[in-house]
């Protein structure tokens, strides 16, 4: 179980395989300031990133906190390919 505190930790994958888990951690943490560990991301595929921009815009939408940190170069050179900048991926 976590709380509003805890970081949400990315895992090292984050394919289509991984999207309902993803989807169902950003669900449990909706309404609450959000940090989104990225230190040990190393690939993102379409689907997970479509999530992780819907849950920026939904933390926008709440007017909520929603911080994406650690993101490391593999990620980032995906996330250009697909072109999403990381700061979309926040929400101030």
């Amino acid at each position: 179980m976590s709380d509003a505190t805890t970081p949400l930790m990315l895992p090292e994958t984050l394919d289509t395989a991984a999207a309902p888990a993803l989807l169902e951690a950003l669900r449990a943490r909706r309404g609450a300031a959000l940090v989104v560990d990225a230190s040990a991301l190393r690939w993102i595929g379409g689907s997970c990133a479509q999530l992780l921009l819907a849950a920026a815009k939904a933390w926008r939408v709440d007017r909520r906190p929603l911080s994406l940190v650690d993101l490391g170069e593999e990620p980032r050179a995906l996330l250009a390919l697909l072109g999403i900048e990381p700061a979309q991926l926040s929400a101030d």
